[in-house]
């Protein structure tokens, strides 16, 4: 088992599971520990990138239906990113917190 998997909310395999199959997918019979982390490090990081260029359009864009869909997409994925936080490498915090800090300040913007 990995080293990983003590860290932050990793112990707990069913959660973990959980949070990643979360969209109604069934749920593997035994966890893989090395599968949870590798599918856990990309959707953190596709995540990241979403909330981040989202965050950008809504800044920048001067399209109220596009600032609104965006706005929408911006808040479910977020929502995700949260659920997956605990279980997220410690590389990957400084990521997270670069998403965190974009949709801060998309949310702003009326």
């Amino acid at each position: 088992m990995s080293l990983l998997a003590f860290l932050g909310g990793r112990h707990d395999k069913k959660a973990w599971g959980r949070a990643l199959f979360a969209s109604g997918c069934k749920l593997p019979a035994k966890p893989d520990v090395k599968k949870y982390e590798k599918i856990t490090d990309q959707i953190i990081a596709n995540d990241c990138r979403i909330i981040k260029e989202s965050a950008h359009i809504i800044l920048t864009t001067k399209n109220e239906a596009v600032r609104s869909k965006r706005k929408m997409i911006m808040f479910s994925r977020y929502s995700h990113l949260n659920r997956l936080e605990p279980y997220a490498a410690r590389k990957q915090r400084p990521l997270i917190q670069e998403a965190k800090a974009a949709a801060a300040k998309a949310r702003k913007v009326k």
